[in-house]
């Protein structure tokens, strides 16, 4: 797995249900199954991502372990369903509008890996009253990677 979603991964605090929002292939999302994580939901939003994730949650026999849903941001959640949201390898503006979403869904945290405009997420933050209870850079492949745990404003 890349240094940036390990660095993601050492960021999360324990929980009993976890969201993978754009999951992708779906390896984080089994990282975090295998975290005993008792609820892990791997969403994707547009069709070929989504069977793209479902096939490898299938050839990795971890279809009883995670739970692969169709849709975009956090509109494939329930309110209450999960206590947290990962969401990792997007922009900064996708990033953010999964944090709008996030205490509609009434989500404890969300953990974001940004790969675009990562100056975005701070002055947001700081608006809206969230709060950074863990963040780092992560250097791989000659790029710099921010990461943060965020508590969601309530």
């Amino acid at each position: 797995m890349p240094r940036r979603l390990q660095a993601l991964l050492a960021l999360l605090p324990p929980a009993r249900s976890v969201a993978d929002v754009g999951a992708g292939h779906g390896a984080l999302a089994l990282h975090l199954a295998a975290r005993h994580v008792a609820r892990v939901i791997a969403t994707e939003a547009a069709p070929g991502p989504y069977q793209e994730l479902r096939r490898n949650l299938d050839a990795w026999g971890a279809t009883q372990m995670v739970e692969a849903r169709l849709g975009n941001g956090l509109a494939p959640l329930e309110r209450g369903e999960v206590e947290g949201v990962v969401a990792a390898g997007m922009g900064a503006r996708s990033l953010l509008k999964i944090c709008a979403d996030a205490a509609d869904r009434d989500v404890a945290w969300v953990a974001l890996q940004c790969v675009q405009d990562p100056e975005l997420i701070e002055p947001w933050r700081k608006r809206h009253g969230w709060q950074t209870l863990a963040s780092c850079p992560v250097h791989e492949r000659g790029h710099q990677y921010l990461v943060w745990l965020l508590k969601v404003a309530r």
